[in-house]
């Protein structure tokens, strides 16, 4: 089997890799703190990779960029592994060479074997461990949401004679449920999709996208967040959020990788943050949440920690669904259009607005909204606006 992330390949070993893994894995950092001993030649290597590598569902850390393994991740189930494993439980396993310590390499591969264990090998749990002493593996646990399990001392490991504490962690997989709800998501089958023929045209022989300008009305909004000392921005934020939340048509991801089209149970917002100092944006990574004071307050707190800080930090590896939200607060606009070659297919909504001007005692709003024509028409685009205003006056009404 082979597995996929945004950086990796994780594929089985093959003899033809003994230089690269004796490359690593002769390096005496790596392997006695992981409880095995360093490789002493290649010789040596390609003995392992036919002994130890070659185990089921053992593979090499492969990096997309260059196509060679730097590295290796495993899951054992319970006779293979030392963690108190039942026949529904596994562990994992992992190691990286020192040059690509740091770079989150390891936790990417991690949690793509934690996928791999619930939905595919039907684990109920999965274990992991770390021998004392091992700080950077434990932080890999940490990061990937397993929590502490007990200690064993007079453990045995790979290196004869030499006993080891061990302390184990345990992820289930009601946690992994929890933790992973942000980013849950099902395959859409092409066969039965509805918009399966414009999918189809949109893709292969013309790629373009639908963008559509008109003004919305949020005298309401502007009143309601007034009369409750709440930020209109913010409540403007939510209910965009929440409108996008409101169809599959929205919430559509390509997934380069595997060539399909991801459904996510929700997509969040990447807000931008303009300092007047330097005159650059900092993207805002904020979750969606359903409940109003729970995203407020999120918001809130992620505006006033980007208004610290002069990094891009854009990272559309690590935020596959989340959509574009940018105000535009200079002017308040008649026309904006944003176009996109859309070599990788980019789904997602992009969404714009200005500055409100006063017409006839109304506060009109520019809102620019464009989608993708793959996954979206002129009447799915105008649909966010209908869907939007009656969003709006749900929200001032409910409130």
């Amino acid at each position: 089997m082979i597995l996929e992330t945004n950086r990796l390949i994780l594929r089985p070993w093959e003899s033809a890799d003994a230089e690269e893994l004796y490359k690593y894995a002769s390096d005496p950092q790596v392997g006695p703190i992981a409880g095995w001993s360093p490789h002493t030649d290649v010789e040596n290597s390609r003995e392992i990779i036919v002994s130890v590598l070659s185990a089921p569902e053992t593979y090499a850390v492969v990096l997309k960029e260059t196509q060679k393994p730097v590295g290796s991740v495993g899951v054992m189930r319970s006779m293979g592994g030392n963690a108190p494993m039942s026949d529904t439980e596994a562990e994992i396993g992992y190691w990286i060479g020192v040059p690509y310590w740091g770079q989150g390499l390891i936790p990417e591969a991690v949690r793509e074997l934690q996928r791999h264990c619930f939905e595919e090998l039907g684990c109920t749990a999965v274990w992991c461990g770390y021998f004392d002493g091992n700080e950077k593996s434990k932080r890999v646990q940490e990061k990937c949401g397993f929590a502490y399990h007990h200690t064993e001392e007079n453990k045995p490991c790979a290196m004869e004679g030499v006993l080891r504490t061990e302390h184990f962690t345990y992820l289930s997989k009601e946690d992994w449920l929890k933790t992973n709800a942000a980013t849950s998501y099902r395959i859409l089958d092409m066969e039965s999709y509805y918009r399966k023929g414009v999918y189809r045209h949109f893709t292969k022989d013309c790629k373009c996208s639908t963008s559509i300008t008109a003004r919305l009305d949020v005298t309401e909004l502007y009143n309601h967040a007034k009369k409750q000392g709440t930020k209109f921005y913010i409540d403007f934020m939510y209910l965009l959020s929440k409108t996008l939340n409101s169809r599959d048509d929205y919430k559509t991801v390509y997934f380069w990788q595997t060539d399909t089209l991801r459904i996510y149970n929700k997509v969040n917002p990447i807000q931008y943050i303009f300092h007047e100092d330097t005159e650059t944006c900092t993207p805002v990574y904020t979750e969606y949440f359903e409940d109003y004071n729970h995203f407020y307050q999120a918001c809130a707190e992620d505006i006033a920690k980007a208004k610290q800080s002069r990094e891009y930090g854009l990272d559309y590896n690590g935020h596959p669904n989340w959509f574009d939200a940018s105000y535009i607060s200079w002017l308040s606009y008649d026309s904006l259009h944003l176009e996109l070659p859309d070599g990788y297919l980019h789904l997602m909504p992009i969404v714009n607005w200005g500055r409100f001007r006063e017409e006839n005692g109304r506060k009109l709003m520019p809102l620019t909204v464009r989608l993708n024509h793959a996954v979206a028409d002129g009447y799915l685009v105008a649909k966010v606006f209908a869907l939007l205003e009656q969003a709006i006056a749900d929200f001032c009404r409910e409130k």
